[in-house]
C-alpha cells in the first residue's frame, strides 16, 4: 500500500495486523474532539483506534506543554 507518512492516522495500517479491527480519527478543534469522545460507537471502543488531534501551538494545555518541555530535555541525554 503506499502510505503518505504525513498522515498519521495511517499509521495502524502500517503498525497493526491486517485481521485487526481498527479506526482512525482527525478531529481539527475542541467541539470536533468533545463530540468524539461523546460519541457512544467511539466510546464502546470495539476495535484498535487513533485520534490525531490537529491543534494550534498555543492552543496546547499547560500541562501538555510542561510535558513536551521535559520530553525534550530528556531526549536531549538520550542519543
Amino acid at each position: 500500500a503506499n502510505l503518505d507518512l504525513r498522515k498519521w492516522t495511517q499509521l495502524l495500517d502500517v503498525l497493526g495486523p491486517v485481521d485487526v479491527p481498527k479506526k482512525s480519527f482527525t478531529v481539527n478543534n475542541k467541539a470536533e474532539l468533545d463530540a468524539l469522545l461523546e460519541d457512544e460507537t467511539f466510546a464502546r471502543a470495539e476495535c484498535v483506534q487513533l485520534v490525531e488531534v490537529m491543534m494550534d501551538r498555543f492552543d496546547a494545555p499547560l500541562a501538555l506543554q510542561r510535558q513536551a518541555e521535559l520530553s525534550g530535555k530528556t531526549n536531549q541525554y538520550t542519543s
